[in-house]
């Protein structure tokens, strides 16, 4: 509130007469002034109600001030002295104060002055120091804290404290633990032991699979290609080309040529089949490091449990390479499940090289699974779920149709399963139930690959499928990877086409799929 008493105004009326006057009270929304002029007529006092008045224009100081002399009523304003007035909007009174150069007072009750600030500071209301001399602030405080029932612990300021000091278990995220290496929980799945709780839980598993098995064999995937309409592959590879990183077109190897060239690289410059195996493995797990996450997933650091990658291991070069990708994997932390077509125990059947993996996958902590039951009791024993598959049921030098028996039926279930989970699933060389010579699909399902890897070279079977309509550009992603296939054996003969500079420094890269 503002005290008016005194001031020389000039009152605009709503029925367009003025007045001329000075502040005598303002009260009950009516302003009283004395010595009036009133349409060039003098008046000694005159009352106008609040509603009447559409503007107030201060024009003169109060008396007082005119002389410098301060007033010696108190500073806090009387009801008397309180603006009141109710009126229309006046649309100039409300515009900004920052040009205003004249002393103007408005019907909201503001109050707003020029460029000279003394007549101002003359004013009682503007004692600042005058005003808090009698104020205590020592004593205010103690009555605060006085009437505060407020318990610390519930402040905003105690929630926010930075905590310095730890007991030796907080702020500590536990490491996360399952039975992955309780032996007992392995060999339970493992080695199928005859008590009736494992027998109940395996036939419970392999009545949930066995009916998805059956109809996955009998009904398999059609291919868009007639009976009887195989073309040549040598046609059929106008259709597609695998173009390598620098966008040059990149020959194939027929399934016959390759097995050539690494028996080749093994007679002439001892590049040994163990050799290669141990080349594609490591390339192969650094595109599945890459896909579980990179070295931050993997860290020890990490508290979660580390990633489960699961390998599908046919008895021909792909197992033993799918197997060497898992050692690898387990020495860098990642769990690894093998499950192998052929019964592990069985050693006498095995190919040398398969054994031989098996055992190294074996000793370094790798878990074996011969079938579907037993896989599945390890995976639900486990926290975690396999997040990436690695195809090596078939490869380039084998096909599902070779197989019979408890091998077949095994293949059968193992893709049927895989084919229902939402995991990435890399094939080594050609996705298993499609021929890596014609690219056309076996009597069997085949399994539904994200990614295809080619170990040395690519084989033609993989442009083929685009070609007949087995896959479509864009359903796999192709990589190549550096087996260590000596370069100067490309240097003579037939094999003259497959000089190329297929890496560029580097151990695996990406092919691109274009159409001809």
């Amino acid at each position: 509130m503002v005290s008016v008493v005194g001031f020389g105004v000039d009152v605009t009326l709503k029925n367009k007469g003025s007045l001329k006057g000075r502040v005598v009270s303002v009260k009950d929304k009516v302003l009283t002034l004395n010595d009036v002029v009133i349409n060039g007529k003098r008046t000694d006092c005159f009352t106008v109600a609040g509603p009447e008045i559409r503007n107030i224009k201060v024009t003169e100081l109060p008396l007082e001030l005119q002389k410098g002399k301060k007033k010696k009523t108190s500073s806090a304003p009387s009801t008397q002295d309180e603006v009141v007035f109710s009126s229309e909007a006046n649309s100039n009174s409300r515009k900004s104060t920052k040009n205003k150069k004249r002393n103007v007072y408005s019907n909201d009750g503001e109050i707003m002055w020029g460029d000279d600030v003394s007549q101002i500071k003359l004013g009682d209301e503007f004692d600042f120091a005058g005003s808090t001399a009698d104020f205590d602030k020592r004593r205010a405080l103690e009555e605060f804290e006085l009437n505060d029932t407020v318990d610390s612990a519930d402040r905003l300021v105690t929630h926010n404290k930075v905590k310095t000091k730890y007991g030796h278990d907080e702020n500590v995220i536990e490491n996360k633990v399952d039975k992955w290496d309780d032996h007992k929980a392995v060999s339970t799945g493992i080695a199928a032991t005859s008590s009736s709780s494992n027998k109940e839980a395996s036939a419970a598993l392999l009545a949930m699979i066995q009916p998805r098995a059956s109809s996955a064999s009998s009904t398999p995937k059609p291919s868009a290609t007639p009976a009887g309409s195989k073309r040549s592959p040598s046609l059929e590879t106008r259709g597609y080309q695998l173009l390598s990183k620098n966008k040059e077109p990149l020959p194939l190897a027929t399934p016959v040529q390759l097995i050539e060239i690494e028996r080749l690289c093994s007679e002439n410059f001892k590049v040994t089949p163990t050799i290669i195996t141990e080349n594609a493995s490591r390339g192969i797990a650094s595109l599945v490091f890459k896909m579980l996450g990179g070295s931050s997933r993997i860290s020890k650091s990490n508290h979660n449990l580390p990633p489960l990658v699961l390998l599908l291991v046919g008895n021909n070069r792909s197992g033993a390479r799918s197997l060497a990708t898992g050692r690898h994997l387990l020495n860098h932390g990642v769990r690894v499940i093998a499950y192998t077509l052929t019964d592990f125990k069985a050693t006498d059947e095995l190919d040398d090289i398969v054994k031989q993996q098996l055992e190294m996958f074996e000793a370094v902590g790798g878990k074996l699974a011969f079938a579907l039951t037993e896989l599945l009791t390890i995976i639900t024993s486990v926290e975690t779920p396999p997040e990436v598959v690695v195809d090596g049921l078939q490869g380039y030098d084998t096909s599902l149709g070779d197989l019979w028996g408890s091998e077949l039926d095994n293949a059968q279930h193992i893709i049927s399963w895989v084919n229902e989970q939402a995991i990435k699933v890399i094939s080594l060389d050609v996705p298993s139930g499609i021929d890596a010579g014609s690219g056309l699909l076996s009597e069997r399902t085949p399994i539904e690959a994200r990614f295809v890897v080619s170990t040395g070279l690519p084989v033609n079977g993989l442009v083929l499928s685009y070609s007949n309509h087995v896959s479509q550009k864009g359903d796999w992603t192709h990589y190549l990877v550096d087996v260590g296939m000596p370069h100067k054996l490309f240097k003579q003969g037939k094999l003259r086409k497959f000089d190329r500079n297929w890496f560029d420094g580097e151990f695996v890269v990406e092919l691109d799929v274009v159409e001809q």
